[in-house]
């Protein structure tokens, strides 16, 4: 894949494009472990319904 970035037209910008579409995959997955630790936080105070 590499390769062929250097073999595009504009090597600086698809290098530039794939770092940036790299960081918004970060920023998807950061906000998605965010929510799931809330999640978690607000579970760790909650009775268990599995005990009676």
């Amino acid at each position: 894949m590499l390769a062929a970035l250097w073999q595009s037209p504009d090597p600086d910008r698809a290098v530039t494009q794939l770092l940036q579409d790299k960081l918004k995959l970060i920023d998807t997955r950061m906000a998605e472990l965010d929510a799931l630790r809330q999640e978690l936080q607000q579970r760790i105070g909650q009775h268990c319904p599995l005990n009676p």
